[in-house]
């Protein structure tokens, strides 16, 4: 934990000096983890994929899909429960901790785990085992987004790397959950 405060301040600091330009990037980076461009890509690629045909393409799109939806319901069943001050709160009064079991906190105390990391880590484990020749992209994109999260100030490391796991984790599970139920009908590589 006493990292998570140091990367924090440490992040305040060099946000501080960055050229209006490099801060606009690393905003606009961000935005890879929103989740809102990852279901609607994916339920138009799912309706556009199935009427051509292109039922693989189309599986893939549903597993985008159900990996980013449901990282994204756990998240948001957990941010209340947890409730991880932000490092704004750091920053601007010094709070740091949590306040569990307070659903009314809003905003300010609901960093862990980290939104972005789960959405972007849900979306490159599934594209990572449908697309393996795009591997250092998806590694890359991960990474950024992460990172970006840090650099804005809205996350600590470990809301990171804890959003990171269970969207992995979900992502991964969703596959192999299709697999082994449905293995006929289950996603696989695109060439």
């Amino acid at each position: 934990m006493m990292v998570d405060r140091e990367l924090a301040l440490w992040c305040e600091a060099l946000r501080d000096s960055m050229p209006p330009s490099v801060q606009t990037a690393v905003e606009w980076v961000t935005g890879a983890g929103d989740s809102m461009w990852w279901l609607g890509g994916s339920a138009i690629g799912f309706a556009i994929f199935a009427l051509c045909h292109l039922h693989n393409r189309a599986r893939v799109a549903l597993a985008l899909f159900a990996a980013v939806g449901l990282s994204g319901l756990a998240v948001i069943a957990m941010k209340p429960i947890i409730g991880r001050f932000r490092p704004k709160l750091l920053h601007e009064a010094g709070q740091y901790g949590f306040e569990f079991l307070r659903f009314t906190v809003g905003y300010d105390a609901n960093s862990f785990p980290s939104g972005h990391a789960t959405t972007i880590a849900a979306a490159c484990a599934v594209l990572w085992r449908v697309l393996p020749r795009w591997r250092v992209l998806w590694i890359a994109l991960w990474l950024c987004t992460s990172a970006s999260r840090l650099l804005l100030g809205a996350h600590y490391l470990s809301d990171v790397i804890a959003g990171s796991a269970l969207g992995a984790g979900v992502g991964l599970l969703v596959l192999a959950t299709w697999e082994k139920r449905y293995p006929a009908s289950a996603p696989t590589p695109l060439a």
